[in-house]
């Protein structure tokens, strides 16, 4: 819901229309009531698009178009004898070896041994309760796809219901990983690393939800729209007045009404019309853009014919 009433706010085209009923007689009481008739209806709803033109803007803006291009660092176009990068993948692998050597060198001058493990035990140290840690961080995550269901079922709306649900779990989410680092006493590896994975994930947390939220908007104002459109046909169809201009009126609100049922539902669907909301809020749909190695949250990603390696 973008605003307190539900209805009130679809779409604003009174200025397209009141022109037009302005050039029907007044005088007439037939063409009076008829114009009443419309205005009325359309003002109960077609009012205040300032926020449906937000959430369009906001949402075209993220539309996915993609093409697969090839990388200069792709193995199939990678040529031996002909590869610009050859010099520097051979300067780099040498710099490489030199440092191994300089650190295998100083480690047996200092500590006798060529390899300093002390990093690695750092690292290791509590690994088993930091993977634990990790697992239940990024479980906890789920709660999302629970609460968007429950959204998209329409038993409580994203504005402003769902909106501080979810505010409060972001908020949880951070601070009890965060206040775990200093309750276990991990070293500033693990904690580290625990740390800037939660962030990470509440990221991801933030765009999966806001973005499914403003989709269940944006499906509640299709199915206004089209119960209003069906409303007007019907009226229409009452009518037994013969009048050209009144009926030339009445098709430009139904095409109008028409364009932007089209153009709601539209957004509704990825790029590709392959999926739609809400048969996108699925916990296998959450782990799929959990892998993908991205912060924003889209209907569908780009896809390659083969993994690259």
């Amino acid at each position: 819901m973008l605003q307190t009433t539900q209805v009130e706010d679809i779409i604003l085209v009174e200025k397209h229309i009141s022109p037009s009923l302005s050039t029907i007689n007044d005088s007439s009481p037939i063409k009076k009531t008829t114009t009443t008739t419309i205005k009325t209806t359309l003002s109960a709803t077609l009012t205040n698009n300032d926020e449906l033109n937000r959430l369009q803007r906001k949402i075209a803006k993220r539309v996915v178009t993609f093409q697969p291009r090839r990388s200069q660092l792709d193995r199939e176009t990678l040529d031996f004898h002909q590869d610009s990068f050859r010099g520097f993948f051979t300067l780099f692998w040498i710099a490489m070896g030199f440092y191994i050597i300089q650190a295998g060198v100083k480690n047996f001058q200092s500590a006798g041994i060529l390899v300093d493990l002390s990093f690695f035990r750092l690292f290791s140290q509590d690994a088993i309760g930091l993977i634990l840690s990790d697992m239940c961080m990024v479980g906890s995550m789920f709660f999302a796809v629970l609460l968007q269901k429950v959204i998209a079922r329409g038993w409580i709306r994203w504005r402003y219901t769902g909106m501080i649900i979810q505010h409060i779990f972001q908020v949880m989410f951070l601070f009890v990983p965060t206040y775990w680092t200093f309750f276990k006493g991990w070293p500033w590896v693990q904690s580290g690393f625990f740390v800037l994975h939660t962030i990470s994930m509440l990221m991801k947390l933030h765009s999966y939800a806001f973005y499914n939220g403003e989709l269940s908007t944006y499906a509640i104002r299709f199915s206004e729209l089209k119960e209003r459109y069906a409303n007007l046909v019907g009226e229409s169809k009452k009518s037994d007045i013969e009048d050209d201009e009144k009926n030339e009126n009445q098709r430009q609100i139904l095409d109008q009404l028409e364009e932007k049922i089209n153009q709601v539902e539209g957004y509704l669907h990825s790029p590709s019309k392959s999926i739609c909301y809400p048969e996108n809020v699925t916990f296998l749909n959450y782990v799929d853009f959990l892998l993908v190695p991205t912060l924003v949250y889209e209907l569908e990603y780009p896809r390659t014919e083969k993994i690259r390696p």
